[in-house]
């Protein structure tokens, strides 16, 4: 599958600390949980790969760097939720995209709900117009069978607005399994037009044993304004109705297209049902972040939003 899409999930709750080198890194447990407070990191950005289990998946990839908030080379803002430090990736235009991965178990047979969750940042420090796609976080494997990946989390251009503002749409599959065109599906108005510089936190619930998203969130972390959809039964993972024709692997962060296109991450959680995870302390408002239905905003279904291929989608 062409260069700028990728996302995760888990079983046995325990975080992965095993080091790997830039092309291949071993299977870790099936939940995962992080806010990148005991990795190494600095201002400039310290390498990923090789910390906490993440590792390059693809020769020639621009490594994901940890960034501690103070000073970081990205110019990204504090995260509210944050702690001191977070991931980010840089494309470096050509083939060099920005990639990070981090593998883990899932079951096979592959059943059950699975929750993924992080707080996403989107940049640009290029020259404008910005080039194609900005990112993405998928469930790996991607491959030309899954053109997409199990599912696919877009982070593309507004039209007009490249480098300026952003959608975080999804490309999944429909009943025949057939892939979406970028930029994707778009559960709702908050999921578009989005500031960079500004943090929000994206959750993806799915079913495997259906093999469907079941429901999406967006929370704005500045307003603390949460929107909630559940998708109408049409959007499937990889293999469609007929079920996946591939066990996931892992997930992976993704920073695509033209030069100076940047995605940061914080507080990334992978987990098994939908239940309260027990998070660390410097997560403050996260420890809530899966809650009952009451209270939140349903968004408005919209339909499904496609476009030729475009380059660079991982």
């Amino acid at each position: 599958m062409g260069p700028l899409f990728e996302l995760t999930r888990g079983r046995a709750f325990a975080l992965a600390a095993v080091a790997s080198c830039a092309f291949f890194a071993p299977i870790a447990s099936a939940n995962y949980a992080s806010d990148f407070e005991a990795l190494a990191g600095s201002a400039g950005g310290t390498v990923l790969t090789g910390q906490d289990g993440w590792f390059n998946p693809v020769a020639g990839s621009a490594d994901y760097r940890v960034y501690t908030y103070a000073g970081n080379a990205l110019a990204f803002p504090a995260n509210a939720t944050g702690g001191a430090q977070f991931i980010g990736g840089t494309s470096g235009g050509g083939t060099a995209f920005g990639r990070a991965q981090h593998n883990e178990a899932f079951p096979n047979p592959l059943n059950g709900i699975y929750t993924f969750q992080y707080d996403l940042c989107g940049g640009f420090g290029g020259t404008p117009p910005a080039v194609n796609n900005l990112g993405s976080f998928s469930i790996q494997p991607s491959s030309t069978n899954a053109p997409n990946g199990q599912l696919n989390h877009l982070f593309s251009w507004v039209t007009g607005q490249e480098g300026v503002r952003y959608n975080a749409f999804y490309t999944v599959y429909d009943f025949n399994g057939v892939a979406d065109l970028a930029p994707g599906r778009q559960p709702g108005a908050q999921w578009g037009n989005l500031e960079l510089r500004h943090w929000y936190r994206c959750t993806t619930v799915v079913d495997f044993t259906i093999n469907q998203v079941i429901e999406v969130r967006i929370k704005d972390l500045v307003t603390n304004v949460e929107t909630t959809f559940f998708p109408p039964g049409d959007w499937y993972l990889y293999g469609g109705a007929a079920g996946p024709g591939q066990i996931p692997t892992g997930f992976r962060c993704f920073a695509g297209g033209g030069l100076g296109n940047q995605v940061g991450f914080d507080n990334m959680n992978v987990q098994a049902g939908q239940s309260t995870p027990v998070l660390a302390g410097t997560w403050g408002g996260i420890k809530n972040a899966f809650l009952t239905e009451g209270g939140r905003r349903a968004a408005t279904p919209a339909p499904t939003s496609s476009s030729p291929v475009w380059p660079n989608i991982d």
